[in-house]
């Protein structure tokens, strides 16, 4: 896990809400994007193994560059989709060299900056989609220059095309870092925790032969059972009443 490994940048995770950022860890084998999405486009991403960057053309001040839009294809016409218009910042060259790659370590971040997918990747993008990329210029930074950068990429994105699919930059996950049972029993582990330290907390019943019991009531989320005197919460990790119910499988 990056956040465990080099906590050192988590700083510079904090700051942007949804984006892309290129780091570059001296003696690492591979540069690593970060990528901070919403929750949703984590999972799409998940599902399909991969997703997708496309270099967008725009006009900023009569003078041609282009911005980024990561696609997460949830839906093949509709994909869930994130704009990040570039200027000349610090940074940025490091991501133009990134997406020349042919590979990278790819960290993926949800809203609340925790790591919930990370990954070796490999990357494919065609001859002319690297040229335009290696020839473009940025301009500087303009708050208002960067909102038409995104209203010109989203009229762009809406009227793409199979060729434009084509000539995207894509990104297939290979090889995950973060395994999926030691996620799942972390993140458990700091849910429990964090209820137990804050309240008081009855562990729900798995036994379904109690469906049987007069004093048994089912919990929706888990299909667990409790005494019909405690209370039920509406999933689990999510406590109400002063005795509330938890299922710690």
């Amino acid at each position: 896990m990056l956040t465990i490994r080099h906590p050192e940048i988590m700083p510079s995770v904090y700051q942007p809400p949804i984006g892309l950022l290129p780091l570059w860890i001296e003696g690492a084998e591979r540069p690593k994007l970060i990528i901070k999405a919403p929750k949703e486009a984590i999972l799409a991403a998940k599902l399909m193994g991969g997703f997708k960057i496309y270099a967008v053309p725009v006009l900023v001040e009569r003078k041609r560059t282009f911005g980024l839009v990561t696609a997460f294809f949830d839906d093949a016409d509709a994909p869930l989709v994130t704009y990040t218009p570039l200027f000349t910042e610090p940074g940025i060259n490091r991501l133009r060299d990134l997406l020349l790659c042919t590979a990278m370590d790819v960290y993926i971040f949800d809203e609340n900056n925790r790591e919930l997918l990370s990954y070796a990747a490999g990357i494919k993008c065609s001859a002319a989609t690297r040229r335009f990329i290696a020839d473009a210029a940025f301009p500087p930074f303009d708050y208002y220059w960067a909102i038409s950068s995104m209203k010109q990429m989203g009229t762009w994105f809406s009227l793409r095309t199979a060729k434009h699919d084509r000539a995207a930059i894509s990104i297939t996950l290979l090889n995950p870092y973060l395994q999926k049972t030691s996620l799942s029993r972390t993140c458990a582990q700091r849910t429990i925790l964090t209820m137990v330290v804050n309240r008081s907390v009855t562990p729900c019943w798995r036994d379904r032969s109690r469906a049987r019991s007069k004093s048994a009531t089912l919990c929706s989320f888990c299909t667990g059972y409790s005494p019909q005197n405690r209370s039920i919460t509406a999933h689990c990790g999510l406590l109400t009443g002063r005795k509330s119910l938890m299922c710690l499988w």
